[in-house]
């Protein structure tokens, strides 16, 4: 970045950046993120480092570029600030669409005709979710004093640093458009379904996936037969599966079970669904086996005799989450490929959380080591874990550690404080589990559970110390 560009951002979010990361936080109650989301949707309305310096964007270009920006964090973000100090009841209501879209123009004052604009929406649309909002608000004014009270008191600031590191992000995806209804349906039912069992930690059982090649057909497959419940659930009362060449595509209910197969080992949940790595629970390992060509999911045949239309073939997927030893059958595009390995292992997506990095999930996550740090085998190291929520007060915590190769396993020590009752129920337990000797380099999956049962898991590259 030139040097003669830098007064230039600051002072750009000097006038702006309150403002702005205002609007963010109706969509994201985050405000952390709120900000963040500020700074990518500023940058992005400057037009990037050659357009530094020339007319400043107007108001409804600023506004729409940093809705956009929260909506497409929306996805990835589950914390909030503060879980007492609550949304108003009559803003929960609304999507987060909606309150983009009410924020944007009862509070901003961005015209309507402007605002579909820079959020790539129709006119009609917008008209839509605009008067949607003011029904269920009870009127226009009842919703602006509802989002201006919701911002009453709190401080935002956003940074020229900020400002200057969202100027290298990608571009900000575009808010989806409504798809046919019958898809748009059955992806609102998978995706609360399964967004509901991700974030308590426990995967869904087997189940059976929509139509490969159909939108939504890379989802994850939670849509069961009219009236019935996951067929040939593998959950906690089941049989455990393995994580490892002993699992087969008989043991996921799918035929033919010599379907040739693409891809076997360990990948991040985020990797098989549509919602992506972004996605509640979306960094959390699981050992996957994909199919190189079609097949079917025939566990539908065992509930309640009901068939299934269209019938769940195409291009199959079955991870097995280490946390339950279940597993999950998803339709996978016929274009899917594994993601790329990062050091050497399976690649977890890093979050950003109260500005820490971590990897990990749906309810544990591993926080990166600081800059200069590092983690090594045959030493001894700190692993810092981050529980959300807060497990009961008087739980146990555990933590094990095992190489992807299965070779080698081992209890970790666990360091906490005591959980305090007076701490809301929805808070963050931060622990620290030391000291950590890992024997040998490679790729390890740590496992983090409370009074047993699993609540996260990350897969950590653990290098040779340097000579």
């Amino acid at each position: 970045m030139d040097d003669t560009a830098r007064p230039y951002l600051a002072a750009a979010a000097r006038r702006h950046g309150r403002e702005l990361a205002a609007l963010a936080y109706l969509i994201l109650q985050n405000r952390s993120a709120a900000e963040e989301s500020a700074a990518a949707g500023l940058a992005d309305s400057l037009g990037g480092p050659a357009a530094i310096g020339g007319d400043e964007p107007g108001r409804g270009q600023m506004v729409g570029a940093v809705l956009r920006r929260a909506l497409e964090a929306h996805a990835r973000i589950r914390e909030i600030d503060a879980p007492h100090e609550a949304m108003p009841p009559v803003l929960t209501l609304l999507s987060p669409l909606q309150r983009a879209v009410a924020g944007g123009h009862l509070l901003a004052g961005v015209s309507q005709a402007d605002l579909a604009a820079t959020l790539g929406l129709r006119t009609e649309r917008l008209r839509r979710e605009l008067d949607a909002a003011k029904e269920m608000a009870g009127g226009r004014e009842r919703l602006r004093q509802s989002l201006q009270a919701h911002l009453a008191g709190r401080a935002f600031a956003v940074t020229a640093d900020q400002l200057e590191r969202a100027m290298d992000l990608p571009p900000a995806r575009a808010v989806a458009q409504p798809r046919r209804l019958r898809w748009v349906l059955s992806a609102a039912v998978a995706g609360l379904v399964a967004a509901a069992l991700l974030a308590a930690g426990q995967p869904p059982a087997t189940s059976a996936p929509p139509p490969a090649g159909s939108p939504g057909s890379a989802g994850m497959g939670v849509a069961n037969p009219p009236g019935g419940t996951p067929a040939a659930s593998t959950g906690s009362g089941g049989p455990k599966l393995p994580v490892d060449d002993r699992l087969t595509l008989a043991d996921c209910d799918i035929q033919p079970a010599t379907t040739p197969v693409a891809f076997r080992g360990w990948l991040t949940l985020g990797d098989l669904f549509a919602a992506g790595r972004d996605a509640p629970g979306g960094g959390t390992p699981v050992y996957a086996l994909v199919t190189d060509g079609p097949a079917e999911w025939v566990g539908w045949q065992t509930t309640e005799g009901r068939p299934m239309f269209p019938r769940p073939v195409g291009r199959m997927a079955c991870a097995v989450d280490p946390l339950t030893a279940s597993a999950t059958v998803f339709s996978i595009s016929d274009l899917w490929e594994p993601p790329a390995p990062m050091d050497g292992c399976p690649a977890s997506p890093i979050r950003r959380f109260a500005g820490e990095h971590q990897v990990g999930g749906p309810s544990a996550f591993m926080l990166l080591p600081f800059d200069g740090e590092a983690w090594w085998s045959r030493t001894s190291i700190v692993l810092r874990v981050r529980i959300a929520p807060r497990p009961e007060v008087g739980a146990r915590i555990t933590a094990t550690a095992q190489r992807l190769d299965g070779s080698r396993s081992m209890s970790l020590p666990v360091d906490s404080q005591p959980i305090s009752a007076s701490t809301p129920p929805t808070s963050n337990l931060y622990l620290w589990l030391r000291p950590v000797r890992f024997p040998t380099a490679g790729c390890w999956l740590v496992t983090v559970a409370v009074d047993g049962v699993g609540v996260g898991a990350a897969i950590l590259p653990i290098s040779a110390p340097p000579a």
